[in-house]
């Protein structure tokens, strides 16, 4: 009896029910086919459906666009709120239209406006419901604690529930390059094929959210104007059978400015984080320096008087380890006292306590770390990279091969020189033995001016040391 094609974005029961006014214009006006046809807002042609009855002229299939006059059939607009959005059309018929005909006509493409205009506010509700749906899940997610990786997460999740798209990513705008900061669809080499194309295409300002389109390729373009944040670009990957329409780009460029208020306050109180916690350090540092170094010195002092009113070596003996051990723990101090007041977001001594902690599993222990000097103000990045491969190569071996039951790290740094030891109190080093990765390890120490030497340790076991210049 009939056949229909799609209707841009509208559903198949509203397509049903456009079909059946396209039906009953036939019907009652004797046509022998029709077609409802819709427009976008600019007027270029979005989809229609057609009917044609069994007994339809061959020559009329093609419809009143072919034939280029009214004489050949008879049109009425269908207008939603208004504003004209498409034609209902028939023709075929041999004695031609009468008024009451178009009558009927004008009528039909009325009901159909009407049926349009309710579905259009509906889909306009749904994605209102989607928007608060997505930005609820933002702010849900950037309650504190706050970490800003997660919060770029949440913004991709919050923009896929709310358009459906194929793949979405966050995009940092950086003074020399572009960054993607999360990113989640099936589609993410959509996004990624686009970044490598046309990198100005995201730096072009713009008020809103746009389209862009490349081939076959879609994607939508939403400005994250954060000011504390990193600037940046919500890049979704739309699927082309999908038209986006003013009305979702408008909620679009809501959810990015909704995500761009949550992304600043999350900087903030990454931030503010960030400054209570140098307050503290700077407390700390001041107790450290103020009264405990202050005390141990003072420790110190009575033990070196004491050590005049004795002449028995054994407790002279005792003393002096006794002071040396405080010597010792105030140079710590002094150096924990350098790192809590310069450290910033990074630390070597940060990282080496984690990869301590990271062996401590497969060692059945952590072992003990100790630092001497002031390590992340002498040691360049590319030493402090080399001296974590080897610290970390150190600790496999002890845990397959030392059958050990404490291990001591201890990284010193100074002026020229960054030196690592490594001891344990295993079995100790085997008569034949292989060092594939200590062997590459001494390779890059001797290339870059440093040693690397394996011994037995003061009290049994092993004892691994490195050493290469602070600015290898």
């Amino acid at each position: 009896m009939g056949e229909s094609s799609g209707v841009g974005d509208a559903d198949s029961e509203l397509r049903e029910v456009l079909r059946g006014i396209v039906v009953s214009a036939c019907t009652l006006t004797g046509a022998s086919a029709g077609e409802l046809a819709l427009h976008h807002a600019d007027g270029a042609l979005s989809g229609a459906i057609t009917h044609r009855t069994v007994t339809a002229d061959p020559k009329h299939r093609r419809g009143l666009r072919s034939h280029g006059t009214e004489a050949a059939g008879s049109v009425a607009d269908v207008r939603v709120r208004g504003a004209v959005q498409g034609e209902l059309r028939v023709w075929g018929r041999s004695t031609g239209f009468t008024d009451h005909d178009r009558v009927v006509l004008d009528t039909l493409a009325g009901t159909a406006g009407v049926i349009l205009g309710h579905a259009r506010a509906y889909a306009l509700s749904e994605q209102r419901r989607r928007l608060l749906e997505a930005t609820t899940l933002v702010a849900e997610a950037l309650q504190p604690p706050v970490r800003l990786d997660e919060a770029f997460g949440q913004v991709v999740l919050g923009a896929r529930v709310l358009t459906g798209a194929i793949a979405a990513a966050v995009v940092h705008l950086l003074p020399d390059g572009v960054q993607i900061a999360a990113g989640g669809g099936p589609a993410m080499q959509q996004i990624r094929a686009l970044l490598d194309a046309d990198e100005a295409q995201l730096r072009e300002p713009g008020s809103g959210a746009r389209i862009v389109v490349r081939g076959r390729d879609t994607w939508v373009l939403v400005p994250l104007r954060a000011h504390l944040a990193h600037p940046g670009v919500l890049v979704l990957a739309v699927d082309p059978t999908h038209r986006i329409d003013d009305g979702e780009l408008e909620v679009l460029t809501a959810y990015g400015d909704q995500a761009s208020l949550s992304l600043d306050r999350a900087q903030a109180l990454v931030d503010r984080r960030e400054l209570l916690l140098t307050a503290d350090r700077e407390r700390i540092a001041r107790d450290l320096h103020d009264v405990v170094i202050q005390r141990l010195f003072a420790t110190g002092l009575q033990l070196q008087g004491a050590r005049r009113l004795t002449a028995d070596p054994d407790v002279i003996s005792r003393l002096d380890g006794a002071v040396n051990e405080l010597d010792v723990t105030i140079r710590e101090i002094r150096a924990s006292i350098f790192e809590l007041q310069n450290r910033q977001q990074a630390s070597l001594r940060t990282d080496l306590t984690s990869l301590a902690r990271e062996y401590a599993a497969t060692l059945g222990f952590v072992p003990t770390l100790r630092t001497v000097g002031p390590l992340d103000l002498n040691v360049t990045p590319t030493a402090a990279a080399q001296l974590m491969t080897v610290l970390r190569e150190a600790l496999s071996n002890v845990a397959r091969h030392a059958r050990a039951g404490s291990c001591e790290i201890e990284v010193s740094a100074d002026e020229h020189w960054l030196q690592l030891l490594v001891t344990d109190d295993g079995v100790g080093l085997p008569p034949e033995r292989q060092e594939s990765g200590l062997r590459n390890a001494r390779t890059r120490a001797v290339e870059a001016g440093g040693t690397l030497t394996l011994g037995a340790g003061t009290s049994g076991g092993a004892r691994l040391t490195w050493r290469i210049p602070v600015d290898a």
